[in-house]
């Protein structure tokens, strides 16, 4: 992973990192899902100069002006070639472009000008196992892709999943399992999302528009869905098998400096906007929901801050009847209602701070949270990062402050990054770790032994563990003890093996466990 690296006594340039993409600022605090998608964008990164701009939106990075201008800039220039001339592109920036990095190639057969992808077939075969004695567990998939137009997957773990997507320039047609996700978020945003930000370049959401998924969280929707492209309009539809808020739509109008859009489902009405202006933006969405005949609402803008910083404001309220049950809009709690809030950030050079504070007018309740985050890069081989976090409520648990500080250093192919973590919630508890790895192109290994004392479920501290694509482990530390785990990944040819083992001893309420876990994935492409 990329991160946000500067020096204030040597002038480097920011690189962010891409999580800030999604608005956290480490991969604990994010989901199953978003997880997954940053691990299939590493694999198999977005080809920018061959991906329609359905394609480019639907990859979750672009929001539909981001691939709207992409798309024009392709045709009037010829193929973008670095992520400094992606950077000059209208709404990205040198941030936000230099953050997609890990996830675009800016493969060219032919300069200048705009190419087809070459068709060809490709397969990918995925299987899993794993063992937390003693229950064992299986899942897999499959991807089938005939260059950038015929699409299908399957997908099982806990139950079947899969879909057949066609496409065309101006057209995209699902069946099977997709998401649905427009404006910010407020009238429908199927599927996981991350509620609270703490970054200002994700301040404003990036909807995906139609988008099939094999996901194993099995989230969104199930049924038909399609979209089609006339001069500035973008129009998609959907049915839902459950047929709880569908059908639904929008229809997307692409401005020279922004977008307009309209959407509609069985339960809510909204309309939502995204502007962008010499590197700033100002977006919004205000929803009408049919049933309980209220009105929700969410403003906000993001902007540069001098030659290296950035900062954004955003509002929202949303009132107690409003049903959020499919809504993703930014928010402080798990759904989107019964909410008054304001949220800032700024970031300036390798310092981040925001701000979220809220209100809950059903039950009167209070809540502020702040974050400190600064990134040193003491040389070219060692960096230390230090975040701080504040929650302040007016009712249960008042205060929760989390202090941690990570530590990593790189020798060639060896690496080794070492953790400090303070909680105090109703006590405090402690952990943290040790980890040494070895990273090659073709193979890596990582040793980790994980320390905690936390002996109060409030003070518990999530600490993320590595593991192969498409897994997401993000346990809690609560008792008392150490765990040792183990993760390998190695590529032979087509073929990806990964392996990860880890043992934990903990003591809790005067008991002793000791519980031990295998996984065991194979991924293989044609």
């Amino acid at each position: 992973m990329i991160r946000l690296v500067l020096l204030l006594a040597l002038m480097l340039s920011p690189q962010a990192p891409p999580e800030t993409l999604l608005g956290v600022t480490d991969m604990e605090e994010l989901n199953e899902e978003a997880a997954e998608r940053l691990d299939f964008l590493e694999r198999h990164p977005l080809k920018v100069n061959y991906a329609t701009e359905a394609r480019m939106v639907a990859s979750g990075l672009m929001s539909r002006y981001q691939a709207a201008s992409l798309a024009d800039y392709r045709s009037l220039h010829g193929d973008v070639l670095s992520v400094a001339e992606l950077a000059a592109v209208d709404g990205f920036g040198p941030a936000v472009a230099e953050a997609m990095r890990p996830y675009l190639s800016f493969e060219s057969s032919r300069l200048p000008g705009q190419a087809d992808e070459p068709a060809g077939l490709s397969h990918e075969i995925e299987l899993r196992a794993g063992t937390k004695f003693p229950r064992t567990t299986f899942a897999g998939r499959y991807r089938l892709e005939y260059g950038s137009r015929i699409e299908t997957a399957v997908s099982y773990r806990d139950r079947l999943n899969g879909y057949a997507s066609v496409s065309g320039r101006r057209w995209k047609a699902v069946a099977g399992c997709f998401n649905a996700r427009f404006g910010q978020g407020l009238a429908l945003w199927s599927g996981m999302s991350i509620g609270g930000v703490t970054t200002p370049e994700a301040a404003g959401r990036r909807a995906s528009g139609i988008a099939p998924t094999w996901s194993f969280s099995n989230a969104g929707f199930r049924g038909l869905a399609g979209e089609y492209a006339v001069g500035k309009l973008r129009m998609s539809a959907f049915l839902d098998a459950r047929g709880r808020v569908s059908p639904g739509g929008n229809i997307l109008w692409l401005m020279k400096n922004g977008e307009l859009g309209l959407t509609a489902t069985r339960s809510k009405a909204s309309a939502d906007f995204r502007l962008t202006l010499r590197g700033s933006d100002l977006f919004g969405e205000a929803a009408y929901d049919f049933r309980d005949h209220v009105i929700a609402g969410i403003v906000g803008t993001a902007f540069p801050l001098w030659e290296r910083g950035r900062a954004a404001v955003v509002f929202r309220h949303y009132p107690t009847g409003f049903d959020g049950k499919d809504s993703g809009a930014m928010r402080s709690s798990t759904k989107v209602t019964d909410e008054i809030g304001v949220f800032a950030a700024l970031r300036l050079g390798s310092i981040l701070t925001s701000a979220d504070a809220v209100v809950h007018p059903g039950t009167g309740r209070r809540q502020l949270k702040l974050l400190l985050l600064h990134e040193w890069k003491i040389s070219p081989s060692v960096s230390l990062k230090t975040r701080a976090t504040e929650r302040l409520r007016d009712y249960d648990r008042r205060t929760r402050t989390d202090v941690r500080t990570d530590l990593g250093i790189t020798r060639g192919s060896m690496v080794m990054n070492f953790r400090l973590n303070a909680l105090k919630c109703r006590e405090i508890g402690f952990a943290g770790y040790a980890e040494a790895g070895y990273k090659r192109e073709k193979s890596a290994l990582w040793l980790r032994w994980t320390a905690f004392k936390v002996d109060n479920w409030d003070d518990r501290i999530y600490v993320y563990e590595r593991d192969a694509p498409g897994n997401f482990s993000v346990p809690a530390c609560y008792g008392s003890g150490f765990t040792f785990s183990l993760y390998g990944s190695w590529k032979i040819r087509r073929l990806r093996l990964y392996l990860k083992s880890g043992t934990t001893f903990k003591e809790r309420s005067g008991t002793r466990s000791l519980s031990s876990d295998l996984h065991f994935q194979l991924s293989y492409s044609l």
